[in-house]
């Protein structure tokens, strides 16, 4: 009976343990670079779109933490020459109307002629094919778009240059859309670099707003993230615009907090996190900030891995506190609805 017991208490310790490992995960959720991390989920799987082995690559994960066994697919290549050829940067998969859009950054090879493009899916799959859709009229440089709602109406927001030269600093600017292919508004600058820690490694610290994205409150308020500070160092952080207005097209209805959200955090190694976007666990009862963040100071771009960190929303304020960013050493609790019951 002592062995039986004994056999039964090391039986149900490994259960444990292994219920226990199912239900952790560690970051990065890829080895290798995964910059612009860009995540939605949709129907019971996310969703995750790079530019990735020549084109537009898709992949599709039954977990928000374990893409190990993901599905992958390259949706789109673009033609060797032309307009939207080369240099393709963070693109977005977004479901509007029924289909899938992808809104991603290219040019001809010169910087100078980046803008933002739209494919659009020939079905209802998401790893279906895709046909090039349009350019938007951004009205000069582009890069970094994304769609945001608001009171039933679309709006295009995205990082861009004031006038036509080469160089900084980067605003964040808006417009209408009257579809998910075409701009329907002049744009609007709502945000230009402000703040010190929006222009540290920037030469002559003009400063640089890239990568908004929309994040929505539960009671309703309408935030704008955006990364600040060079890309490329470890003081890229993540900043975030309020809507306080009802007028998206009008800079004033925009408060540009003072205080960045999140940012590196060197007693973690966690350098240069930005360009996130936002996605809930399977049950919905969690909320995610997916993220790019380097392990040195000086890892670059080729440093950047994509991570994924629960947050919470202020009750007093309704601001998203993200918290400090954790390390890749830490095993994290897998997101609501992933563990076994």
């Amino acid at each position: 009976m002592g062995r039986l017991l004994i056999l039964s208490a090391v039986l149900l310790s490994f259960i444990y343990f292994e219920v226990d490992c199912a239900c952790q995960f560690h970051n990065p959720l890829w080895p290798g670079a995964s910059p612009d991390p860009w995540m939605i989920y949709h129907d019971g799987h996310y969703y995750f779109c790079k530019s990735a082995d020549g084109g537009i690559k898709i992949y599709k994960s039954e977990f928000l933490s374990n893409w190990k066994n993901a599905q992958a697919k390259v949706v789109w290549r673009p033609p060797a020459n032309g307009g939207y050829s080369k240099e393709l940067w963070a693109p977005e998969l977004h479901f509007l109307n029924g289909k899938w859009y992808v809104y991603f950054a290219a040019d001809d090879g010169q910087n100078k002629n980046h803008r933002m493009h739209v494919l659009e899916s020939n079905s209802g799959d998401a790893m279906g094919d895709y046909h090039f859709a349009s350019t938007l009229d951004t009205e000069g440089w582009a890069i970094d778009g994304t769609v945001m709602h608001y009171q039933n109406k679309m709006y295009f927001v995205w990082s861009g240059w004031v006038g036509a030269n080469d160089g900084m600093p980067q605003h964040l600017f808006i417009a209408e859309m009257s579809s998910p292919t075409k701009l329907s508004s002049r744009r609007v600058l709502i945000a230009s670099p402000q703040f010190e820690w929006e222009k540290d490694g920037v030469q002559d610290r003009k400063g640089l707003l890239e990568g908004p994205e929309a994040l929505y409150s539960p009671k309703g308020k309408v935030f704008i993230t955006f990364s600040a500070a060079a890309s490329w160092t470890e003081f890229y952080k993540i900043g975030a615009l309020e809507l306080t207005g009802n007028n998206p097209l009008d800079r004033n209805s925009w408060h540009h907090i003072p205080n960045f959200l999140f940012g590196e955090n060197k007693a973690n190694s966690v350098y240069g996190t930005g360009h996130a976007s936002f996605v809930k666990s399977k049950d919905g009862k969690e909320d995610y900030i997916v993220y790019h963040a380097m392990e040195k100071p000086d890892g670059g771009w080729e440093g950047r891995t994509a991570r994924i960190q629960k947050f919470h929303w202020d009750d007093r304020t309704q601001y998203p506190v993200f918290g400090a960013p954790e390390p890749l050493s830490r095993a994290l609790p897998s997101p609501s609805g992933e563990c076994p019951q």
